[in-house]
């Protein structure tokens, strides 16, 4: 017998990947490759207006997260917080603070940084990545009355290139949390976009 609904075989932190593979794929095809090369901008862009040491304290961090070794990012974007809590770069660092976190799976801990950077930051470069973020751990948390209004926001404010997949998420968000009506309207709206 084939399941054909992996969300009920798989769990959900599956089910939003196999759900969203497709708007992931769109994202980094349509704009948010920006986002994260706005993250990983070398550290000589900053060199005539920064400190020394608050560039050194983000590149290690940036570096440890490109290494993959999450617990160094977290540690040392902790370190940069502490240091530099008025720093240039600190929108960058509770990102990258939160993915580490995301990817030790501590979605909870992941969300608290995410949600400094929404408050504190909204002007960043970062900020629709974070409001995507925060929607997408709520909906793999299976809290998708507080994915929706991040998803929302992101479609209000968001660049062109998070429209679509921000329309979509809202969509399947009101789909998983039984509001058939306003999935439907969503999609139908989603459709009359492409």
């Amino acid at each position: 017998m084939r399941f054909r609904n992996t969300d009920t075989v798989h769990g959900h932190r599956h089910g939003f990947k196999s759900a969203c593979s497709t708007v992931n794929n769109y994202i980094i095809r349509k704009g948010f490759a920006l986002i994260v090369f706005s993250l990983l901008i070398p550290a000589f862009a900053w060199t005539q207006t920064l400190p020394p040491q608050e560039i050194q304290s983000y590149t290690f961090a940036r570096k440890a997260f490109e290494d993959k070794l999450y617990d160094i990012t977290i540690r040392e974007g902790q370190n940069y917080l502490d240091k530099f809590p008025q720093g240039q770069l600190k929108d960058r660092v509770l990102y990258l603070i939160g993915l580490a976190l995301y990817h030790q799976g501590k979605l909870s801990e992941a969300l608290l940084s995410w949600q400094q950077l929404k408050k504190d930051y909204p002007k960043s470069p970062l900020y629709p990545a974070a409001l995507y973020r925060l929607g997408q751990v709520y909906f793999e948390l299976e809290k998708y009355s507080l994915a929706i209004p991040e998803f929302e926001q992101l479609w209000q404010k968001g660049e062109t290139s998070w429209k679509e997949p921000a329309l979509f998420l809202i969509a399947r968000s009101c789909q998983r949390d039984g509001n058939y009506q306003k999935a439907a309207e969503n999609f139908k709206q989603l459709l009359n976009l492409a």
